[in-house]
């Protein structure tokens, strides 16, 4: 994906961050989606720590690692109890709140994810 937010940034932004306070501490114990995850629940419920990045790339960034954590959870538990399927729409829908999205941009992030996994 193009203009991916830096790891140091993450970094940076997730500290002091209470990561429990929005996810079930044993998604927190799985290596293969804690990254992604927790960039995820940073983007959507800190994305005013990212000073810099405007609110598309958060909207697209958010995008990508919640597909990458999605991807993650369903090879790993082999079952979309969390309804994840669901959220994927819920997060696609946000955009249509976001000037300037670009769709194809969209589509090729879910491309790019769906290649990867």
């Amino acid at each position: 994906m193009k203009n991916k937010i830096d790891d140091a940034l993450y970094k940076a932004v997730a500290n002091n961050f209470d990561y429990y306070a929005f996810i079930c501490p044993s998604l927190l114990m799985e290596e293969q989606i804690v990254p992604c995850l927790k960039k995820y629940i940073l983007l959507t419920h800190a994305a005013d720590r990212f000073k810099d990045i405007s609110p598309l790339e958060i909207f697209y960034n958010r995008y990508y690692n919640f597909l990458l954590f999605q991807a993650a959870y369903l090879r790993l538990f082999r079952n979309d109890d969390l309804n994840l399927r669901q959220q994927e729409f819920k997060i696609i829908e946000a955009g249509d709140t976001i000037e300037g999205v670009d769709w194809a941009i969209v589509e090729q992030i879910s491309n790019e994810v769906n290649l990867m996994s």
